[in-house]
């Protein structure tokens, strides 16, 4: 891979004076050598589609992808990729992959892409729509709907993992102020996955005769904890980051 980074970044050595066609040329022939399952058909793609981005991000991203597809049947993959609701996922694909500045983001799109392949039970417009959802969310979105798909002893693995996400905050009165600012936009992570539909709160059922508890801000009843919708569930399945299918 390093040897093809150097050819995408050669611009950066033979000056401004270089030709871009040029570059785009060698970048094409070494992402199919990087990548010999898909690369043709993603070189001929990428040139219409992102001419001029980020190429060595799409390089990384075909790698992964070829990665993910080349175990499966080689006939059944060309003939899907040959069609035209493939072109056009993978064109959404490719702009939110040049953009993917992460390994992870990076193997979410291509395990979605992947799965559009070998899952015959989504439609086209479904499968875009996990897309355009993934692309919706930033990595820590993302990870913070998965740790609402775990189980309590799931969770607190999970977050001991990813503690700069969900390590308890001090938030009370006389807390730092960076305290107060981390909580602020880890609040903010969950509030748009509810607005998405992929998380929703769980209520605590009040005993016999007493009034449920209700949140200050909100005026609601306060919620216990969350957990991920059927919806949530279904993204996480798609970007293969969800261990079952029907829970």
């Amino acid at each position: 891979m390093s040897n093809v980074l150097s050819i995408i970044n050669a611009d950066e050595r033979v000056g401004i004076d270089s030709n871009q066609s040029d570059i785009a040329a060698t970048f094409f022939k070494s992402l199919v050598g990087v990548a010999p399952f898909v690369g043709t058909f993603l070189a001929e793609t990428i040139s219409l589609v992102i001419p001029n981005q980020k190429l060595d991000r799409l390089v990384t991203f075909a790698k992964v992808l070829d990665d993910k597809v080349k175990y499966l049947e080689k006939d059944t993959v060309k003939l899907k990729m040959q069609t035209e609701e493939f072109t056009d996922l993978l064109e959404d694909g490719l702009i939110q992959a040049s953009r993917a500045m992460t390994d992870e983001r990076r193997s979410y799109l291509a395990s979605l892409l992947k799965n559009s392949i070998t899952n015959e039970r989504l439609s086209h417009v479904e499968n875009k729509k996990l897309l355009a959802l993934l692309g919706e969310l930033n990595d820590a979105e993302v990870l913070t709907l998965k740790y609402h798909s775990l189980s309590s002893l799931e969770r607190r693995e999970f977050a001991e993992l990813h503690k700069e996400l969900f390590v308890p905050i001090r938030r009370s009165l006389g807390a730092p102020q960076a305290n107060i600012d981390k909580w602020a936009l880890r609040d903010s992570y969950r509030n748009k996955l509810r607005e998405l539909g992929l998380v929703e709160p769980v209520f605590k059922r009040p005993e016999r005769g007493k009034v449920p508890e209700f949140d200050e801000k909100t005026g609601q009843i306060k919620a216990t904890s969350f957990r991920a919708t059927a919806f949530g569930k279904l993204l996480l399945r798609h970007i293969d980051q969800h261990p079952t299918e029907n829970d």
